[in-house]
């Protein structure tokens, strides 16, 4: 794997924090959030995280939250932050855990004192940047990880705001240098995943599935939006060689095209469909 991206997962046994030691150490890339690892296997609460070493820090014994009016403040010096270009503080909600740098950890986001609503010439504080770390960067052996101190996100799924997203987005990106193996030109409300097949070793064919979810806010989604003229790409040498695809739905084959990789364009896409490219 590229990368492995651990949401919240607080309770984890001593051999899972040695595999992912081992992971890390030999170049893998990782991204976790909040609590991970800071329980064991048994939901009981340990004075650090069992993965400190290779996150590059230290748990300072106290989580937080939520903070209803509080913000995380961007240091610009960090190319996580490159997208942000017109800002230097965003929102922040939830819990967060509060940690210490060690070594050659390098901070990327703080967190901003909590301003607490009140009479507007008190409403503010001195100092903005202060070093209170919320997201971290840290090279381990050979491999590199980041470590979301809040719950960026919980929060982008229950308040959908963008800039808890973009930051997860950016901490992948860092990570992996933009090597997706799929790109696919579709609204976010279009959802992506993939299986390969493979014969014995050799690759045969990679399913790709799009799972519209454009509609009205209702639950369960109803009155789905299509959308059209979607691009589908792969990225990656080892998907060169694939010059056939279709519609796994009715079999309809689709004109592939190289574009730095082979390239489908789906005209309309109602609610689910799943394409298929093979040698």
């Amino acid at each position: 794997y590229k990368c492995l991206i651990l949401p919240n997962m607080a309770c984890m046994s001593i051999e899972q924090v040695e595999s992912l030691e081992k992971y890390v150490k030999n170049g893998g890339k990782l991204i976790s959030t909040f609590e991970t690892s800071l329980y064991n296997e048994k939901w009981e609460k340990k004075s650090d995280f069992g993965l400190s070493e290779v996150l590059g820090i230290k748990y300072r014994g106290l989580t937080r939250g939520p903070l209803p009016v509080s913000y995380q403040w961007l240091w610009k010096s960090h190319p996580l932050i490159e997208k942000f270009e017109d800002t230097n503080m965003v929102v922040n909600n939830g819990s967060v855990c509060y940690i210490e740098v060690i070594d050659e950890t390098q901070i990327a986001v703080s967190l901003v004192p909590e301003i607490i609503p009140q009479h507007p010439e008190n409403a503010w504080v001195p100092e903005m940047k202060v070093n209170n770390p919320i997201i971290v960067t840290n090279e381990y052996f050979k491999g590199k990880t980041v470590y979301v101190g809040n719950q960026s996100d919980r929060l982008y799924l229950a308040d959908g705001h963008p800039d808890y997203a973009m930051l997860l987005m950016q901490a992948l990106n860092w990570l992996i240098d933009d090597s997706l193996s799929i790109e696919v030109t579709a609204p976010s409300s279009v959802y992506v995943n993939s299986i390969e097949e493979h014969n014995n070793e050799d690759l045969n064919k990679i399913m790709i599935s799009l799972i519209n979810v454009s509609g009205s806010p209702k639950r369960a989604l109803s009155e789905p939006v299509p959308v059209s003229n979607i691009k589908v790409r792969l990225r990656e040498e080892k998907y060169f060689n694939f010059n056939k695809a279709y519609k796994l739905s009715d079999g309809t084959k689709l004109s592939v095209v190289n574009n730095n990789g082979p390239e489908v364009n789906i005209n309309v896409l109602k609610n689910f469909e799943t394409i298929v490219f093979e040698k």
